[in-house]
């Protein structure tokens, strides 16, 4: 499925997007310069695709050649035909209109309508799209709830479809040298971006509150790099960290399972921002199909799916003596009930996050209200 630029729709069949386009075009509200805003309307055998990032923004541009991935060649549900020309012919003659959800998270990173002036034009947009729509998709429980009270549609007709994990993280893959390399200490991985939304200072500090505890072992293995690795450094140096705390650098996403594998737990974290509660991040997916402890950090929606798995342990976010509790209690699990754990993570992976199983559920849901 190929989304052309919105810019390149022909007649713009969407009125909302005319309209948009048209308030747009005045002066102060052209942010990226000439023809970055549009609105990603389409418009074939009456189905509409609108993507949105937040409860308060508007996508306003689809780039050139964007690709959605959901639908690949098995799963006959569209025919992919939307580059430029903005065609779409569904397989049978389903007509509907789809509204797509996404994580409300991503709205920092897409233009949308952020001026105090903007934000009614912009929800009266959203809120008559989605009350058009026969079907809404929304990424988690809160985004669910959300688009029910906005729109007063029945809960059967927003489903709630997760974003999918690649196949590979659930693939154990073991290198040698690596696991020789960290033997000997409980390895607790965290795998990603180092950002103040992960709240890793507070995570160093919940480490060597357990280390102090009785978790002498206990190493925090941080694989990744970002914006706030070297004020972690700093801190790390700060608090004498020494041996408790490495920071591996980025890898390559299909040698993370190299790092999963030789994980006693895996850590994932974020910081008490409630838009951060409302959906659950692809990490935390990606740590259950790896099939080893999750030690969770985090509010929202993250929260309850570590706890409806029973596959680890989870603290409110920025709670560091919660995190420091779980961590030595972890630490302190005989390694069968440890593999219990992953056990359950990987079973909740397989029933929620398998491309496969998502795969079926949209087209259930999209083509039959199932």
């Amino acid at each position: 499925l190929y989304v052309g630029a919105a810019d390149n729709l022909d007649a713009f069949h969407n009125l909302i997007s005319l309209l948009l386009q048209t308030f747009l075009a005045f002066p102060g509200n052209r942010e990226h310069g000439g023809g970055a805003e549009g609105i990603a309307g389409m418009h074939a055998q009456r189905i509409d695709i609108f993507n949105k990032a937040d409860g308060d923004h508007v996508v306003f541009t689809v780039s050139d050649n964007f690709q959605f991935q959901f639908f690949p060649a098995e799963y006959g549900f569209l025919n992919k035909n939307l580059s430029h020309k903005a065609g779409l012919q569904a397989s049978g003659t389903n007509c509907f209109q789809l509204v797509h959800i996404v994580n409300k998270s991503a709205a920092c990173t897409a233009h949308g309508i952020s001026r105090t002036e903007d934000y009614g034009i912009a929800q009266t947009v959203s809120d008559s799209l989605y009350k058009r729509a026969d079907r809404l998709i929304a990424m988690s429980v809160p985004l669910q709830k959300r688009l029910i009270a906005r729109t007063g549609k029945p809960e059967k007709d927003v489903a709630v479809i997760s974003q999918y994990c690649e196949d590979f993280y659930a693939v154990p893959c073991h290198d040698p040298e690596l696991e020789a390399h960290f033997s000997g200490r409980f390895n607790l991985v965290f795998t990603g971006t180092f950002t103040p939304a992960q709240s890793l200072d507070m995570v160093l500090r919940a480490v060597l509150d357990a280390r102090a505890a009785g978790a002498e072992n206990l190493h925090l293995l941080l694989v990744g790099d970002g914006m706030s690795r070297e004020s972690l450094q700093a801190l790390a140096e700060e608090l004498h960290a020494g041996d408790a705390v490495t920071f591996y650098g980025s890898v390559p996403a299909e040698k993370v399972p190299s790092f999963t594998t030789l994980a006693d737990a895996l850590l994932i974290s974020l910081s008490d921002s409630p838009d951060l509660g409302l959906t659950v991040p692809g990490k935390l997916a990606s740590y259950m199909a790896a099939g080893k402890p999750v030690v969770a950090s985090m509010n929202g929606a993250g929260y309850e799916a570590v706890k409806e798995s029973g596959g680890g342990l989870v603290s409110p976010a920025c709670d560091q003596a919660a995190l420091a509790a779980n961590l030595l209690a972890l630490y302190r699990m005989a390694p069968e009930g440890r593999a219990a754990l992953g056990a359950k993570a990987k079973a909740y992976y397989e029933a929620h996050y398998r491309r496969t199983e998502l795969l079926r559920r949209l087209e259930g849901f999209t083509l039959r209200g199932e």
